[in-house]
């Protein structure tokens, strides 16, 4: 069967000549023209499906990518930011920190008794405790701070743009109140007593972000000695919550 264009080619020459094509071939002219366009509609069907099979896998590998930078950057267990990422977001922020009256001061924390609790009544009951803490944490800080767990039932608050210390310790005693809150479960009345170090940062401060935490780290044990509820780096005593 000779192709379409040199059909119609041969019925517009027999046109100018005066002679009429005959119906057979216009007919099989018709069908090879209807033919070739039902394949360009079976093409492009199968383009549009394979154009949505891409779509949809390259979502699932954006979720996935999604998915896998939240697993690295958060702790599987509170779902919080996890050490590595703090520490990274808390160089970040103190390199961005704007000269002025503003600072950013960084709360580290620990939960008195929580070995107790575990040896007690067992880790899963500990993990339960932890995430208790990890959500009163979170929800209890204000917008813009930042809450990581960093290991084990330690934690820690970066608070931003404060510009005063009575605003530090205005948060830093709401967080240990929150968390000295009896938790239920059950019939087990558990309870844990956090303490709290907290060290400042202001631009300019020659140090850097693990420095930082370690002042945090040594304000809390200077708390935990002095029996109070959080403890300032190098500030006098005397000087702290009770």
């Amino acid at each position: 069967m000779p192709n379409n264009s040199t059909g119609w080619a041969k019925v517009e020459a027999a046109s100018r000549d005066g002679a009429a094509p005959s119906l057979n071939w216009i007919y099989l002219c018709l069908l090879k023209e209807q033919q070739r366009a039902e394949r360009l509609e079976l093409e492009l069907s199968v383009t549009r499906a394979s154009l949505v099979q891409a779509t949809s896998a390259l979502q699932e590998t954006r979720e996935g990518q999604h998915q896998a930078l939240h697993i690295a950057s958060h702790d599987a267990l509170t779902m919080l930011l996890n050490r590595q990422t703090f520490m990274a977001h808390l160089a970040k922020v103190m390199a961005c920190q704007a000269t002025g009256a503003s600072f950013l001061a960084v709360l580290f924390i620990d939960l008195h008794h929580f070995k107790r609790v575990n040896d007690r009544h067992g880790h899963a009951i500990g993990d339960w405790v932890l995430q208790v803490i990890a959500t009163r944490l979170a929800q209890a800080v204000r917008e813009g701070d930042t809450v990581a767990r960093m290991g084990g039932d330690e934690f820690a608050c970066l608070l931003a743009n404060v510009t005063t210390l009575e605003q530090v310790r205005s948060v830093a005693t709401k967080l240990n109140g929150v968390m000295a809150q009896p938790i239920q479960l059950g019939v087990l009345h558990l309870q844990v007593m956090p303490g709290m170090g907290i060290t400042t940062y202001r631009q300019g401060d020659s140090i850097n972000a693990i420095q930082l935490l370690e002042q945090a780290d040594r304000a809390l044990s200077k708390a935990r000695l002095r029996q109070c509820q959080f403890a300032f780096h190098n500030q006098p005593e005397g000087d702290e919550s009770a």
